[in-house]
């Protein structure tokens, strides 16, 4: 099995095929939440760890746990974890959301998820990466309904879908009484659809703050002010 390693500027990430990869959802939804008064944050689904090392990063004063249902998903993260600048305060378990949000007796501040959103699209060969893609193991239901028992009465949820699924799943959220409290939708390129949206949520009203990025600006890998200035310090092909 090849592992390779993905550096950001504080930290690193050893992955390898068994498990999701590092994307650009993933680091554009931990740059984005808001995450300034939070003191305890859930990461669902960690993967290698990316969003709960984000968050780290970008507060020092949050303590940050986080799960996943592969047990190979844990054993990278809790070792990228353990590398990282922050290892006293961010811890990984091997649990099925489910049966965590059922049992656990901590409440958090916010809960972020990049979480599998394929229902009925060919299934990967490899059945863990099948697993962090498809939704058969986590679905938009389970997700609201044990954001519930998790989060504070202040807490926020955040996370990101494919633009349509994230249509169902902020549908499906107000139902369950949540408010869509800000959204980000993001371009691939100037004047193409919108490909993801980012969605933060909380059970207090307040009206919707709706944005958008455009991630590079007509030639591959040339990057909008507004992409770099989002995840610059992060990425370490941004110099500032």
């Amino acid at each position: 099995m090849k592992e390779e390693v993905f550096r950001f500027k504080q930290f690193e990430l050893l992955q390898h095929e068994e498990v999701f990869k590092v994307g650009t959802d993933g680091v554009l939804l931990a740059a984005w939440v808001d995450c300034s008064s939070a003191t305890s944050i859930l990461d669902l689904g960690t993967g290698t760890g990316l969003l709960a090392l984000i968050l780290a990063q970008r507060n020092p004063k949050a303590g940050i746990d986080a799960i996943d249902v592969q047990e190979e998903a844990c054993r990278l993260s809790a070792m990228n974890f353990a590398k990282s600048p922050w290892p006293d305060r961010l811890r990984v378990f091997s649990k099925q959301f489910q049966n965590f949000s059922e049992s656990w007796h901590v409440k958090y501040d916010l809960l972020v998820s990049n979480p599998p959103f394929f229902i009925s699209s060919l299934r990967s060969p490899v059945n863990s990466r099948s697993i962090s893609r498809h939704a058969d193991t986590l679905s938009m239901a389970d997700i609201l309904k044990g954001s519930l028992k998790l989060l504070k009465p202040t807490g926020r949820l955040a996370i990101v879908y494919p633009c349509r699924e994230a249509e169902v799943f902020r549908e499906m959220a107000m139902e369950e009484g949540f408010y869509c409290n800000r959204r980000l939708f993001i371009r691939p390129l100037p004047g193409r659809t919108a490909i993801r949206t980012l969605m933060e949520f909380s059970l207090n009203p307040k009206s919707c703050e709706d944005n958008e990025l455009v991630i590079e600006s007509g030639k591959r890998h040339h990057y909008t002010d507004d992409f770099k200035l989002l995840t610059g310090e992060f990425y370490l092909y941004f110099l500032y």
